[in-house]
């Protein structure tokens, strides 16, 4: 997820329980206006390979600082901060 023009930044990582799948989380930055979105990219064999990271969060808000949890129901929530304009962010 380091290659290309974009800035992949503020990763969050977990291990994806009982499987041990690693699961990643990561704000990618436009380079021109800094305003973030959220892919997700997954690793079966420790982090030496990586999916393709394919969009979570998308929208015209500026989505930033992803943190990935995995519920006891086996489930996943991520939660990040959004900006709809102005620095008024929100969870």
């Amino acid at each position: 997820m380091a290659s290309g023009p974009e800035m992949d930044y503020q990763s969050s990582l977990l291990r994806v329980q009982p499987a041990g799948t690693l699961m990643m989380a990561v704000e990618r930055l436009n380079p021109q206006t800094l305003s973030g979105d959220l892919y997700l990219a997954t690793s079966a064999d420790g982090g030496a390979t990586w999916t393709a990271p394919r969009l979570v969060v998308g929208t015209a808000m500026n989505e930033r600082h992803p943190a990935l949890v995995q519920l006891a129901s086996g489930g996943f929530a991520l939660f990040y901060l959004a900006d709809g304009g102005g620095g008024a962010y929100r969870i």
